[in-house]
């Protein structure tokens, strides 16, 4: 198996929100109370990303955790990868809120229904001013 492969299935975007998350608390444990995760799934991640790219991401010592450079060049890359997936989402909704008020502005009410759904919403609600 070719090594781009056993990344492609081995890496996750999970794995590098993980990863991000380690560098910039400093430590695993600090990086597992704010994902609200535990201390042993962070460092599983770690090592399992570790092991499948073949180097070592983060010095370990008892003050904490640094990234190796190693470590500096998948983050910078993962921090590529996020700031991308945010602009795709962002572009997202705003398609979908273009499309939401094309639909929006096609299902309102005539102006000839509009005294009826009035009076439907009096008679519903009567404190209700229209």
């Amino acid at each position: 198996m070719q090594w781009t492969d056993r990344i492609g299935r081995r890496l996750k975007l999970r794995d590098l929100h993980i990863l991000l998350a380690v560098a910039q608390a400093g430590s695993m444990s600090r990086a597992a109370d704010r994902l609200a995760i535990s201390h042993p799934v962070v460092s599983k991640t770690i090592a399992d990303l570790e092991h499948a790219l073949g180097v070592r991401l983060l010095d370990r010592t008892s003050q904490g955790t640094e990234p190796t450079a190693y470590g500096r060049a998948l983050l910078s890359c993962g921090t590529v990868v996020f700031d991308e997936l945010r602009r795709v989402l962002q572009w997202e909704n705003c398609a979908w809120a273009a499309q939401r008020r094309t639909s929006t502005a096609s299902s309102l009410p005539s102006s000839r229904d509009l005294p009826i759904d009035i009076r439907k919403s009096n008679s519903v609600s009567p404190k209700l001013m229209l």
